[in-house]
């Protein structure tokens, strides 16, 4: 987008305009930035009545944007809170997973700090595994996975 005035299409009003929840996307450079920013603007202009708005997106670097834009044009009340801007990964650990913990496990969660380290290994079958988990650590006999956990499918799962 174009660093001049935002003028959004008939489409992107809607969205700003939408009462309800909103998923947006869009090809890059498509104004989703700015959509969210006037969405933004509009909804803490009327007022959240003790609720929070969650602006949620997929990658670091449009979080990173968004908020940066926010805080230009001081839409973003500083404590942030009980509004919330990041990531669904963020979201859902600071709000689900270390407030709620694992269930049956005696130690809070912990997010492990090398795995972004971890390395791919094929192991007897052919399929690639992680070496390590993806999910946070309990150092307790609880942290075996259960093949019958609805979690259970997630140990293996990439970014």
């Amino acid at each position: 987008m174009s660093s001049g005035e935002f003028k959004p299409t008939d489409e992107q009003k809607k969205i700003i305009d939408h009462a309800g929840s909103a998923f947006i996307s869009a090809c890059p450079g498509a104004g989703k930035t700015c959509v969210m920013v006037e969405r933004a603007r509009l909804l803490l202009k009327v007022g959240t009545m003790g609720q929070g708005i969650a602006f949620l997106s997929f990658t670091n670097a449009a979080v990173s944007e968004l908020e940066g834009r926010l805080r230009r044009e001081s839409l973003l009340p500083s404590p942030v809170f009980p509004h919330f801007i990041g990531t669904f990964d963020s979201f859902i650990w600071q709000y689900l997973v270390a407030p709620l913990g694992i269930p049956d496990c005696a130690e809070a969660p912990r997010l492990i700090p090398d795995k972004d380290q971890r390395q791919i290994q094929p192991f007897d079958g052919g399929k690639a595994r992680f070496s390590g988990s993806a999910l946070p650590v309990c150092n307790s006999p609880c942290s075996a996975p259960n093949p019958s956990s609805p979690r259970s499918g997630l140990e293996s799962r990439r970014r």
